[in-house]
């Protein structure tokens, strides 16, 4: 058997998720730094993602010790639950598995979420990008629903059609989005 911890640190301006199946090497200690969050276990499935400022864990199976820099204290996360945040201290809740993990299959879901989030989760994954002009109604309009995160250009289309806004091709891969 190995004693070795494995450690991943994810640091600087490093964007993007990450997942990590330890199933395979339940006696292998591993760690993972994001931000000034330390995440220790064994075993079990979790995903990491930093996007800007804000961090988060989530554990689909097993558990997770986490210490936050300058705390003595780990807090345990257990299977389908998340701790995240921006720097310093982090909420902890229960997590939609099926919607935080969809990224793995192609997928990207969104429940109640505001267009320019659900805008930027489309940035992060298409080549295709969309564009949005500023304006307080696209700012309130709500997605929920299930898209193909290779599906920027349709998902443009299909806002033109159930929310009446102008979608303009600017060049061969960006969508403008106006009101």
């Amino acid at each position: 058997m190995c004693s070795t911890t494995l450690s991943v640190v994810v640091c600087g301006s490093f964007e993007g998720q990450a997942y990590f199946d330890m199933r395979s090497a339940p006696d292998r200690p591993f760690q993972v730094v994001v931000g000034d969050e330390r995440a220790q276990g064994s075993g079990g499935r979790f995903q990491v993602t930093r996007q800007g400022d804000t961090a988060q864990i989530l554990i689909e199976d097993g558990a997770l010790d986490v210490v936050a820099a300058g705390q003595a204290a780990a807090r345990r996360l257990t299977t389908g639950h998340m701790l995240s945040g921006q720097a310093g201290p982090k909420s902890l809740a229960a997590a939609d598995l099926d919607a935080l993990t969809a990224w793995r299959d192609g997928r990207l879901v969104f429940n109640d979420t505001p267009l320019p989030q659900v805008v930027a989760a489309f940035n992060r994954y298409s080549s295709d990008q969309l564009s949005l002009v500023p304006g307080a109604r696209l700012n309130d309009i709500r997605i929920s629903g299930s898209f193909r995160y290779d599906g920027a250009r349709e998902f443009a289309n299909a806002l033109r059609a159930g929310f009446g806004v102008r979608v303009q091709q600017v060049d061969r891969t960006t969508w403008e989005i106006a009101e």
